[in-house]
């Protein structure tokens, strides 16, 4: 019914809103306008998903009293710049705006609760990111080399802590070639850890900030990243701090210093393998 829009308008199970759909045979672009409601009856319109590969696309706007929770995919649009996502959105799935090359102003609202899969992955001309307090899944790659990425802020209210699973999930910033400020999240309230190749071919990033309640930095977190100084003794955790897996810091070339204090375990092997320019290993306590 085009009263109702271009859009195939797809019920949730509950039947109390809907995702809407592209049409068959519809051609998308220039700026694409979610609804708040489907006209016909009334109903909330509660997603946006199936928009991948609509290269025409230029950016995508909700209305300003949008009630959608979840965005799903615009992979591949590779002509988006910008992206006005709603306050209400909880969701952002796997691969939603994977290969957005052109994807530069994304802003990320308190109430999201989960990034998906290679969200971001490779959105190329994106340049900053904060993350809400209230997030609490972040997955695998989600900002998988967006090389141009030059800052990031996790927000100090954020507990990736769910009963006991981890939301933290390992390279999501794999091959953010640019990358140079970083500001972990301090909670005192729970302990911080750093996946697996969370900042590895970070070439950039030449000092970060460990906040006192991290527990543990796995391996390759920090492979071939451009770390100069390595200082650990703000964490300030009565239980033992642990570097795990391998190669956690090998092949920092700019490495010059290590220092550290307290209950520091290596759980693994070949920490600070290839690190040439290593002089001073400083560990007290």
């Amino acid at each position: 019914d085009w009263l109702d829009g271009p859009y195939d308008y797809q019920p949730t199970d509950d039947g109390t809103g809907y995702i809407i759909h592209p049409l068959n045979g519809v051609t998308y672009e220039g700026e694409l306008f979610v609804p708040s409601v489907r006209e016909s009856d009334g109903l909330p319109v509660v997603g946006v998903d199936g928009f991948q590969y609509r290269e025409r696309l230029l950016a995508v706007r909700f209305e300003s009293d949008s009630q959608v929770k979840y965005i799903g995919s615009f992979e591949g649009c590779t002509g988006i710049e910008f992206v006005d996502i709603p306050k209400t959105v909880e969701t952002i799935g796997d691969y939603a705006f994977y290969g957005c090359t052109m994807l530069r102003d994304v802003t990320l609202n308190e109430g999201l609760q989960y990034i998906g899969i290679s969200c971001f992955e490779g959105c190329k001309s994106l340049k900053s990111i904060k993350l809400p307090s209230t997030l609490k899944v972040l997955r695998e790659k989600a900002f998988r080399v967006c090389t141009a990425l030059e800052t990031v802020e996790f927000d100090d209210g954020i507990d990736f802590y769910d009963n006991f699973s981890y939301g933290f999930y390992n390279n999501v910033f794999d091959g953010c070639e640019n990358l140079h400020t970083v500001k972990l999240p301090y909670n005192p309230d729970t302990t911080f850890i750093i996946p697996m190749a969370t900042f590895s071919w970070c070439g950039n990033l030449k000092s970060i900030e460990f906040p006192a309640n991290t527990h543990r930095i796995e391996q390759m977190a920090f492979y071939r990243s451009g770390i100069e100084r390595l200082d650990l003794t703000k964490i300030e955790l009565e239980k033992p701090f642990y570097l795990q897996g391998y190669y956690t810091f090998a092949a920092c070339e700019s490495l010059k210093s290590v220092k550290a204090k307290g209950k520091v375990r290596f759980d693994g092997l070949y920490t600070f393998e290839e690190c040439t320019a290593l002089e001073t290993v400083t560990f007290t306590g």
